[in-house]
């Protein structure tokens, strides 16, 4: 998997809200996690760009690599079940380690409940408290709208456009680019809060 990946829809909280326990990933989480990406794969969904689904060696390099010093991988669980997963990838090329790269999935039963945006919110945090780590980015594509809005309202912008840089069945998809400067993000909700106390 890549440091860029792919994202699965979230729709908001069109759903009620699921109670939430969101931690980084163990060794121990192997087995779900790779039953969780199988499942997320399997779906084919048109706002999905595809990748291999890892088997247990492969996930377990994955889950040591993202041990939360220098990238992280987030589990989301409701009830002691996992229903959303998100890497924060670290680039290995020196002129790009001061960024992150984003691959939210949320399972199929639990969209629309806060899901995505609780597992977003939990990896900005990381990523603030990363003195090194300067900005977010991520893939989208252009047709999963809520996965947009859910990114634009924690301050991403859209900073270009793949055209027709996915194909499907149905024919070519758009694949927007977008990013988050985290010194930009803090300035910006600073000045929010001085205007609420004003």
């Amino acid at each position: 998997m890549s440091g860029v990946e792919m994202n699965v829809e979230d729709i908001g909280a069109s759903r009620p809200m699921l109670d939430l326990s969101i931690r980084l990933a163990a060794i121990d989480d192997v087995a779900a996690y790779c039953a969780f990406m199988g499942a997320i794969f399997a779906e084919n969904l048109d706002t999905l760009i595809l990748d291999v689904s890892p088997d247990l060696k492969a996930a377990s390099r994955y889950i040591a690599l993202h041990d939360g010093l220098r990238s992280a991988l987030f589990l989301a669980e409701s009830d002691g079940k996992l229903v959303g997963t998100m890497n924060f990838s670290r680039f290995d090329r020196p002129e790009k380690d001061h960024t992150v790269g984003v691959g939210l999935y949320v399972g199929k039963e639990n969209r629309g409940q806060g899901v995505g945006r609780k597992l977003m919110e939990a990896g900005i945090a990381w990523a603030n408290g990363m003195p090194d780590v300067d900005r977010i980015e991520l893939l989208v594509m252009a047709n999963n709208t809520p996965a947009v809005r859910l990114y634009e309202s924690l301050g991403f912008l859209c900073e270009g456009v793949k055209r027709c840089s996915v194909k499907k069945e149905f024919g070519y998809l758009d694949v927007f680019m977008m990013g988050l400067l985290l010194k930009e993000a803090a300035s910006a909700s600073l000045s929010t809060q001085d205007q609420r106390a004003a």
